[in-house]
């Protein structure tokens, strides 16, 4: 991919302590200090844990997971012309799995899969997963005290479940 004139790009690689992937985190890349860069990004990884951010003029940058930032960062200078790479590693967390129904029982597929951590209700949460086609889905990675939830197009959005609730 061709970058725009005096910019760089960021290739993020995630993974868990246990070498699995970090797929669909959302991952939030923002300027050092604040002023020398007017833009951040708030883009997902892929099934393998990556993701590539573009056109990023020459600046210090702070690179983590969202749902972690503070704990799990790296920073790093992007410099114009070259793809400079972050190598994140999180926590193995809890690894989730489910299946996402409508009221009557029927599987919903392609249903948006939604933690909050530390929150009670919708504010403050991402999409971290969708489910397949059998409204089944699995996570990794997930923290302790997690909420999490589903949404899917016509349906109204499902009630946010407290993962420290659930039994194993």
């Amino acid at each position: 991919e061709e970058l725009a004139a005096g910019t760089g790009s960021l290739l993020v690689r995630a993974k868990h302590e246990n070498g699995n992937a970090a797929s669909h985190i959302e991952i939030y890349v923002a300027p050092e200090n604040e002023g020398a860069w007017a833009g951040f990004a708030r883009l997902h990884t892929d099934e393998n844990g990556e993701v590539l951010v573009t056109d990023i003029p020459p600046v210090e940058v702070v690179v983590g997971p969202l749902r972690d930032f503070y704990d799990h960062n790296e920073r790093l200078l992007i410099e114009p012309g070259v793809q400079s790479t972050a190598e994140l590693e999180l926590p193995n967390g809890i690894r989730v799995h489910g299946k996402v129904v409508d009221p009557r029982g029927r599987p919903v597929g392609g249903a948006d899969i939604w933690v909050a951590t530390g929150m009670s209700d919708w504010l403050g949460g991402e999409i971290v997963g969708q489910a397949d086609a059998h409204g089944a889905f699995a996570l990794e990675g997930i923290a302790p005290g997690t909420g999490i939830g589903a949404i899917a197009g016509d349906y109204r959005r499902s009630e946010i479940i407290d993962l420290d609730l659930v039994p194993e």
